[in-house]
C-alpha cells in the first residue's frame, strides 16, 4: 500500500513538473502526436509524462494508446530495448490493467536478459578460446627441441641486424653525395679589349688548352642540404713550350632547403685567377691576378631522364666592390652529366660544359669559356 501511494505521489509529481513546461492538454491531437515523435526520435523519457499528463479524457485517447504499443514493438524488433520499455511503461502508468501493455513490457524484460545472456556467454566462449589457443602453443613449443629454439633466435636476430644494416646504408647512400672528375684536355678561348696595359685595340683573342679537375661532397638533411665543391683549371698556349699558362679554381660552400624539393642552392666561397708570363713577354689580359670572395646561386644535381644530371651555377666576385678601377666580375658554370653505368651506390659518368669568366675593368671587357668534357665517379641517390 505504501509503495502505491509512493508511486502515485512521483507520477503526480512528474505530470505537474512537466505540465508547467508544456501544457499538453491545450494541444490539437496532431500537435500532440507530433511532440510524442518528436520525443521518440530523441529518445527523450517525457513521453512518458505525455501520457500520463493527458489521461482518459482526451479525444481518441485509445487510439494514443496504440500508437504508444505500436512504437515500442517496432524498437523492441530493431533492438532498441531500453526505450520500447520505456513506451510500455507509460501504458501501463496510464492503464495499468491493459493486457497488451503487460505481456509486451514482460516481453522486453525477457529479451534484454537473454540478450545480456548472449553476451556475457560470448565473453565466456572468447575467453576460453584464447586459452585454448595459448595451451595450444605451449604443447607445440614443448615439442621444439632446445637447440631449434636457440637456432630461431639466432636467425631472427641475423635478420634483425641485417635488415638495420640494410637501412643503415640505404640513409648513408640516399642522404650522403660524392662527385669528382679528371678533364684530361680543356680548351679555353679567351677574349680581351685589352693588351699591353689599358689601351682600348681591336678584341685580341687567343686560346688556351690544359687540364681540369672538380670534386665535391654533399650531405641532405631533415631541413638542409649541404654541399662543399672545388674545382681548378691549369692552361697553356703552347703546352710544349710552357708559354703563358694560367691557373684558376674556386671552392664553395652551398645550402639549400631539403623542403623545397628541387636542388638550387646559395653559394658563398673563394675564387682565384692568375695568369704567369714568361719574362718580357706583355700582358694581354686586363687583370693578372684576382683573388676574390664569391657568392652566388646554383641549380646543383637537377636530375631528368633517369640518367641525366644538369648543373648552372653563377658566383659574383667581391673584389668588384673594393679593387679600384675593377667594376665587376662573374664565374658562371654550366655541365650536363650522363650517367653511363651504375654499379650498386658508385655511378661512372661523363661530363661536359662550359666555365665562363667575365671581368670589366675601367670600361675594358674580357672574357673566356673553358670548354670542358670529362670523366668521373658519383655516388648520389
Amino acid at each position: 500500500m505504501v509503495k502505491k501511494i509512493l508511486l502515485f505521489i512521483i507520477i503526480l509529481i512528474s505530470i505537474n513538473s512537466f505540465s508547467q513546461e508544456i501544457d499538453v492538454a491545450s494541444m490539437t491531437q496532431k500537435e500532440v502526436l507530433n511532440l510524442v515523435d518528436k520525443y521518440i526520435e530523441e529518445k527523450d523519457e517525457k513521453v512518458l509524462d505525455v501520457l500520463l499528463s493527458l489521461g482518459t479524457e482526451f479525444p481518441d485517447y485509445k487510439r494514443l494508446i496504440r500508437y504508444y504499443l505500436d512504437n515500442s514493438i517496432e524498437l523492441a524488433k530493431k533492438g532498441e530495448l531500453e526505450f520500447a520499455l520505456v513506451l510500455a511503461e507509460a501504458v501501463l502508468y496510464s492503464d495499468l490493467e491493459n493486457s497488451e501493455a503487460q505481456s509486451l513490457y514482460s516481453d522486453i524484460v525477457d529479451m534484454q536478459i537473454e540478450y545480456k545472456e548472449r553476451i556475457e556467454l560470448e565473453r565466456v566462449n572468447a575467453e576460453k578460446k584464447r586459452a585454448e589457443l595459448a595451451r595450444e602453443e605451449e604443447i607445440e613449443k614443448a615439442k621444439i627441441p632446445p637447440e631449434q629454439i636457440y637456432a630461431d633466435i639466432i636467425t631472427d636476430n641475423i635478420k634483425v641486424y641485417s635488415e638495420f644494416k640494410k637501412r643503415e646504408d640505404s640513409y648513408n647512400l640516399t642522404h650522403y653525395t660524392t662527385n669528382n672528375f679528371i678533364y684530361p684536355l680543356i680548351t679555353k678561348n679567351y677574349q680581351s679589349q685589352v693588351y699591353d696595359g689599358y689601351y682600348n685595340l681591336e678584341p685580341q683573342t687567343r686560346t688556351y688548352t690544359g687540364q681540369g679537375v672538380d670534386v665535391g661532397i654533399g650531405a641532405k638533411l631533415d631541413i638542409f642540404n649541404f654541399r662543399l665543391d672545388a674545382s681548378g683549371n691549369i692552361t697553356y698556349v703552347d703546352l710544349i713550350k710552357n708559354l703563358t699558362k694560367q691557373i684558376s679554381g674556386i671552392i664553395n660552400i652551398s645550402l639549400g632547403i631539403s623542403a623545397i624539393n628541387f636542388p638550387i642552392f646559395a653559394r658563398c666561397g673563394f675564387f682565384y685567377d692568375q695568369y704567369f708570363y714568361q719574362t718580357g713577354t706583355e700582358s694581354d689580359v686586363a687583370i693578372t691576378f684576382l683573388p676574390s670572395p664569391a657568392i652566388g646561386l646554383g641549380i646543383t644535381g637537377l636530375k631528368f631522364l633517369k640518367i641525366f644530371k644538369l648543373d648552372l651555377t653563377s658566383d659574383f666576385l667581391f673584389a668588384s666592390t673594393y679593387t679600384e678601377s675593377f667594376d665587376y666580375g662573374f664565374f658562371s658554370r654550366a655541365f650536363l652529366t650522363i650517367n653511363l653505368i651504375r654499379i650498386e651506390s658508385v655511378n661512372f659518368e661523363i661530363r661536359g660544359g662550359v666555365d665562363s669568366f667575365i671581368y670589366n675593368e675601367r670600361g675594358l671587357l674580357e672574357h673566356s669559356e673553358v670548354i670542358k668534357i670529362g670523366i668521373g665517379l658519383s655516388r648520389y641517390e
